[in-house]
């Protein structure tokens, strides 16, 4: 059985894949454009003559600070919880949480459970069927 570093490794590289394929839509982010969204929310915030990608933006993201570390969410509406996007480095380590968490649970066990549901955007199904696949291999 391979350890968690080749598979978060595996993981990691079959993610990127999914999300080149993907284009401008992804909810996939490398850290590198998770941070960029993050400038680009805040910047866009205070204009007051919006372009339209301003707009699009602010629709999409918001940006809270929790403790030193900005985050990237949904924008909140009211008596909504916070929703987290997740950039690529960190999604193996939350995932595979959540996987042990439910007694090593499938993609269904894992994404209905009330931990994930109410605070992460999106582990997606994408995100999942790579962790799934990448046990599979690994337990072979």
């Amino acid at each position: 059985m391979a350890s968690n570093n080749d598979m978060k490794r595996k993981f990691d590289g079959e993610l990127l894949k999914q999300s080149n394929t993907k284009g401008s839509n992804s909810k996939i982010f490398t850290l590198d454009k998770y941070k960029a969204l993050i400038e680009e929310v805040k910047a866009a915030k205070p204009t007051n003559k919006k372009t339209s990608t301003e707009y699009r933006r602010l629709a999409r993201f918001d940006v809270i600070q929790v403790g030193e570390l900005e985050k990237l969410i949904e924008p909140v509406k009211k008596d909504q919880n916070i929703w987290y996007f997740l950039y690529t480095d960190e999604t193996f380590d939350i995932i595979h949480e959540i996987h042990l968490r439910v007694g090593h649970g499938g993609r269904n066990r894992m994404f209905c459970i009330r931990e994930t549901s109410d605070v992460y955007v999106a582990p997606t199904d994408e995100r999942s069927s790579v962790f799934g696949v990448i046990q599979l291999v690994n337990a072979g």
